[in-house]
């Protein structure tokens, strides 16, 4: 292999493993996104059943913003399952990558 076609190769490799990292930083951020939409859930479901609660504003707000997104919340699971299952895969093409660039020498 010649000098440039090792220096392609390097270049190439830093920037698959720079684009994995980035994609699976946008992965973890939809996981944590999924996250905080299934807490708001769950406060509104820990709290519909108190009648004291539920004159609040604050309570009437966040059944409004759950209402809202009744379909995202129907397809939550799905999402949630396709979500981890996207950051499991960059995971493994981030470490794989990883292993190519300590077997070049590249840090």
């Amino acid at each position: 292999m010649t000098t440039d076609a090792m220096i392609d190769q390097k270049k190439n490799l830093l920037w698959d493993y720079q684009q994995a990292e980035e994609h699976l930083a946008h992965a973890k951020e939809k996981v944590i996104r999924l996250s905080q939409l299934v807490e708001a859930l769950q406060k509104w479901l820990a709290t519909c059943g108190d009648i004291r609660i539920n004159i609040k504003a604050e309570h009437k707000k966040l059944d409004e913003a759950i209402r809202s997104k009744a379909q995202t919340y129907r397809d939550i699971f799905e999402l949630s399952l396709l979500a981890v299952d996207e950051v499991g895969q960059y995971e493994k093409e981030v470490n794989d990558l990883a292993a190519k660039k300590t077997a070049l020498g590249l840090r």
